[in-house]
């Protein structure tokens, strides 16, 4: 039987959730994932899908095919949430079903929460690097990002201002430094807060 509730969504982007029922052998650079209790949701790439609406479509469950690169850190029974695309795939007895071809994902309302944690515990180079390497994979092509809250597009725009600010942080410290007199105080509470304003 055809996952019918899935045909209106053939070769569009969802938001997807269910919960990992099985796992097949890797085939080639692929494996399989059963999902059980699919629930999926209509997507276009940026705006914020609150996962608490009622989902576009529902069936009992449905198989998802992942890169091996880009396997879930789930074990069996647990949710599986993202984003793929809805497509037709051939069973091994040759008949075909509609199924979901995952895309490297991230939640962004996750990233947004450990990073504020992060920022009064984490070294300001670090974070900066942890940021660089975010933005980088959230906007490498067939990458997404999605958010219950924000568009994608306006946290990548978030990220950066605030990747730019560490920069331009971490600048004005260095100058200080390379500037101060051995021996001597760097600079004072209020000329650091003036290099940060001209950084």
């Amino acid at each position: 039987m055809t996952r019918d509730s899935l045909r209106q969504f053939e070769g569009q982007l969802v938001i997807f959730n269910g919960r990992l029922a099985d796992v097949s052998r890797p085939r080639n650079d692929t494996r399989d994932y059963l999902l059980t209790t699919v629930r999926c949701w209509s997507w276009d790439g940026d705006s914020a899908m609150p996962l608490s609406l009622a989902p576009d479509a529902a069936v009992d469950h449905a198989w998802l095919r992942l890169n091996l690169t880009d396997q879930p850190r789930t074990e069996l029974l647990q949710r599986v949430e993202g984003v793929a695309t809805v497509g037709w795939y051939t069973r091994a007895n040759g008949s075909v079903d509609l199924g979901l071809r995952s895309h490297p994902a991230v939640n962004l309302d996750d990233v947004l929460a450990r990073l504020h944690e992060a920022r009064t515990t984490t070294p300001r180079a670090e974070l900066i690097d942890q940021l660089e390497r975010l933005v980088h994979n959230f906007t490498a092509p067939g990458h997404y990002g999605y958010s219950q809250h924000l568009k994608a597009s306006e946290v990548l725009k978030e990220l950066n201002t605030y990747r730019a600010r560490l920069l331009r942080s971490q600048a004005a410290e260095e100058r200080i430094k390379a500037t101060a007199k051995p021996g001597r105080r760097a600079t004072s509470a209020g000329s650091f807060r003036d290099l940060l304003k001209s950084a």
